[in-house]
Formats: C-alpha cells, structure tokens, sequence
C-alpha cells in the first residue's frame, strides 16, 4: 500500500506553498471514488521550502521543488499519514500522461510511490514525508514509476534501505534503451512532446510481486519502449 508523489526539479520556483491546491480525477482505483487530493509538501527537504505544484485543467503541474501528496483529504491546519491515499497496485497497472519538454539536464521530474500512510513519523519535513534516500530523515520502500528529463528516464524499485535500486530505462548506468530511441529527436519517444506511461505489477504462480513492467508509447509513433526489473535483491536479501 503506497502513496503516489509527484515532485519536480526542474521550473522556476515560486514563493509561498498552497497546501491543498485541489483535486484530480484519478479512475479505476479500489475504493471506486475518483476524486483525489493533492497535499502540497512546504518542505522540500530539511533547510529547503517546498514550492506549489498546481492543478491545471486536470494536470498536476510542478514547480522547483515542488513535492505533492495522493490524499483522501487535505487540511490547511496539519499534516497527517492518515490522510494519504494507499492503493494497492499488485496484479495491476497504473497509467499516466507526462510532458517532459523543457527539463534539460540536470533537471528531475518523478512520479513515485512510498509507503506514507504506514508510516507513523512526522519526519524532518513535518509531513510524513519518506523515501529510500531518506531525504528528510525516515526512510521506506520507494517505487519510482518514473522519473527523469528529456534526456533520461529511470523505473526504479527501492527497499527501503537502498537508494540505488534496481532500474529500467536510459541515463547514468542503465542503458535498457538508446538515446536514439529516447530523446528530443527519439525515434520512439521524442521528449519535446507528451507521451504515456504504463507501468505494470503482475504476479507470479504464488500470488506474489514478480516485478515491475514499463511501457512507453507516444502518439503518431512508430515504435513503443518496454523495460523492466525483476529479481530484484537489495544487498543480496
């Protein structure tokens, strides 16, 4: 059961944080309501403001620094875990439009999933905040979805004590695809327009997590992009 966030390295930064900047309509989730809360984070890590990330005609849009929540709720007064949204993805598939345009080197947008709700400490960014990095000093299990620029794109899976995990994708030393099929003049995927994402969670004989599945695919192309990681062992657990 985790908690999706959506957080951006990459736009100018504004002053001042919305905490609740609204709700998006997210289909085919378990307890069948589609409308899901964003709750902005004020602290990006500790000694860094958060900024707003907003909601555009449905869009979740990032600002510098900008980290949100997937909530049930969102309170202007407090943070709280119990107000996350926890979705049980196994067996299933989580699909999403991005628009990396303008996010050059350097630059990071993601898409992740930690385990928020479960976990009880407010942590140093005050809002329950944690990861596999344990950026703001409470580290948990991390799914990065994706997350990149134009240039590159990680699908990361995370134990919850190791921040290199295991990746598909392009950038760094993972090289599941070519810069010749990832890029602003990709031959599949051409990152100077949106593209989708499709990320699958199928289960094996036991009913257990067999791995995670990526699909890329942008409209008028020739050519899709599939990666994925399994078997993954964090220090040889």
């Amino acid at each position: 059961l985790l908690t999706v966030l959506l957080s951006l390295l990459a736009q100018r930064a504004l002053a001042g944080v919305t905490r609740c900047p609204g709700t998006i309509q997210v289909s085919g989730l378990d307890d069948g309501l589609g409308d899901v809360y964003l709750v902005n984070a004020e602290i990006n890590a500790p000694g860094q403001k958060g900024q707003d990330v907003t909601v555009d005609q449905g869009a979740v849009v990032p600002r510098l620094f900008g980290r949100t929540y997937w909530a049930d709720s969102c309170s202007n007064m407090y943070y709280s875990n119990n107000q996350y949204k926890a979705i049980n993805l196994l067996g299933k598939t989580f699909r999403y439009t991005v628009d990396m345009s303008g996010l050059g080197c350097g630059c990071n947008a993601a898409v992740y999933l930690v385990s928020m709700k479960l976990n009880n400490m407010s942590s140093q960014c005050k809002d329950y905040y944690c990861d596999a990095n344990h950026v703001c000093g409470v580290s948990c299990s991390e799914i990065d979805l994706g997350e990149g620029n134009m240039h590159a794109w990680h699908s990361t899976m995370h134990a919850w004590d190791d921040g290199a995990g295991a990746s598909c994708g392009i950038g760094g030393d993972t090289n599941t695809w070519s810069k010749e099929d990832y890029g602003p003049n990709g031959r599949c995927i051409k990152t100077t327009a949106p593209f989708q994402v499709s990320v699958s969670f199928p289960l094996d004989k036991y009913k257990s997590l067999k791995g995670m599945q990526v699909l890329l695919w942008q409209a008028g192309s020739s050519c899709s992009l599939m990666g994925s990681v399994e078997s993954y062992a964090a220090h040889g657990r």
